[in-house]
């Protein structure tokens, strides 16, 4: 019975670790194997950049302006809780130009564009050229632009610093340049005539106000003229003089 227990212990023992001559000889016998391995991983992590080609980033950061509330001092702080202030009494959120910039009405702008590849060549391309999009259906062809431009256009908000920041990735520097130039055209060109008609509507309601303002006006010095011609003395009576008054109040 003891000896029956000892080989049942004996057998439970787990092997002893593999000593260094072990692990050697493992290496020398599968050495094809794992050379073959560091080569393929070499190649894919230098074929990979190659295949794909190298990106280009431009870059640009604005902020909305707009009249200020009085809470600018305390965005940062807001910031940080995870609360977002409105800091501007008037003008367009930032969240609004994060939407706008990707938005198909103003990426189909960038569709009527022309792009340089490189910085200095003359030769210009649309972006369906660039994008290899060669769709006979015109329908189809811009889709596939637009849907392009969505994966290469970043734009995100920044509470703590309050700005805009706008990032295009591509293959060709000056194709990244230009899309980054003409989205800043096209929000500056949407603040321009959002202005423009806010001020052709506050003119507008002015001059609605004046002429207005004139007619009360008129009214009123008639009815004071009228009155003045029914009461030639009004020293002797309090109603006459209280009425007088009321009416040059009006005035």
């Amino acid at each position: 019975s003891f000896l029956s227990q000892g080989n049942t212990m004996a057998d439970a023992t787990p092997d002893p670790a593999p000593t260094g001559w072990a692990v050697a000889g493992f290496l020398l016998a599968h050495r094809w194997l794992i050379c073959g391995g560091a080569f393929l991983a070499a190649v894919i992590a230098v074929g990979v950049p190659l295949v794909s080609g190298r990106q280009y980033t431009a870059s640009a950061s604005f902020s909305p302006q707009g009249q200020d509330n009085g809470l600018g001092a305390y965005a940062g702080v807001a910031a940080q809780l995870g609360v977002q202030l409105p800091l501007k009494g008037t003008g367009q959120p930032p969240e609004f130009y994060v939407y706008m910039m990707r938005s198909d009405a103003i990426l189909r702008r960038m569709t009527d564009r022309r792009f340089v590849r490189t910085a200095g060549a003359t030769d210009s391309l649309g972006l369906a050229e660039l994008f290899g999009e060669t769709a006979s259906d015109s329908a189809r062809r811009a889709y596939g632009v637009l849907r392009e431009l969505r994966r290469l256009v970043e734009v995100r908000y920044d509470p703590r610093a309050q700005l805009v920041q706008l990032a295009v990735h591509s293959r060709w520097p000056g194709v990244s340049l230009g899309l980054v130039e003409g989205l800043l055209a096209e929000v500056d060109r949407f603040n321009r005539e959002v202005l423009r008609t806010q001020a052709g509507e506050e003119r507008r309601f002015s001059a609605s106000r004046v002429e207005e303002v004139g007619r009360d006006l008129k009214a009123a010095e008639d009815a004071l003229t009228a009155f003045l011609l029914r009461n030639r003395d009004t020293r002797n009576s309090p109603t006459l003089r209280a009425e007088e008054g009321r009416l040059e109040r009006e005035i």
